[in-house]
């Protein structure tokens, strides 16, 4: 990874497109999939990364892991996870901590002539709007709302643009708090 030291700044031209995804659920790797293969079909130059990865001392594989554990063993369990947080706004103390952990490590993964980062995962979005508001990475962030619900958790301070898929979350996430929001249809590939 190139070391890029405390901001990754937009080049001249900005023809290269990062995409963090997570691990976690086939919609944000297949939003993230989709969306790359339009933008390479459109000309630019795309790298596709995930969260997961840049998480410090394996701790990605250990969430990957136990996401899918929980999922299998435990459904009821995810499903009181989901719910506390919507509740609450937001992830809580321990989840924090976890994404703040990943902000260098991702800013690093950056290229340096990246020119615009999407997200497809709302974790990734958080930590992405980190570091547009601590002025370390002064490239536009986008987070592309991958669901028709739309969770708290994907309403990320910092990031310039949300992306819906319908009328519906999008007016979710004017209603949690997202400023610009735009409808741009499902990023799903055709039949």
């Amino acid at each position: 990874m190139p070391h890029l030291g405390n901001t990754v700044r937009r080049p001249a031209s900005a023809e290269r497109v990062v995409i963090v995804s997570a691990s976690v659920g086939a919609g944000h790797d297949g939003a993230a999939a989709e969306l790359e293969r339009r933008l390479v079909a459109a000309g630019l130059t795309v790298d596709r990364l995930d969260l997961l990865d840049v998480l410090p001392a394996r701790l990605g594989r250990l969430v990957r892991d136990g996401y899918h554990r929980m999922l299998v063993r435990a459904p009821w369990a995810y499903q009181r996870i989901y719910s506390s947080t919507e509740r609450a706004g937001g992830g809580g103390r321990v989840a924090q901590a976890l994404l703040r952990s990943a902000e260098e490590r991702l800013l690093r993964a950056l290229p340096a002539d990246t020119g615009a980062v999407v997200s497809t995962y709302p974790g990734a979005s958080r930590v992405l709007g980190n570091l547009r508001l601590d002025g370390r990475l002064a490239v536009p962030v986008l987070t592309y709302l991958t669901d028709f619900s739309v969770h708290p958790l994907w309403v990320a301070d910092g990031v310039d643009v949300h992306l819906a898929l319908h009328a519906v979350p999008a007016a979710q996430a004017r209603a949690a708090g997202a400023r610009d929001v735009r409808v741009c249809g499902p990023v799903a590939a055709s039949a």
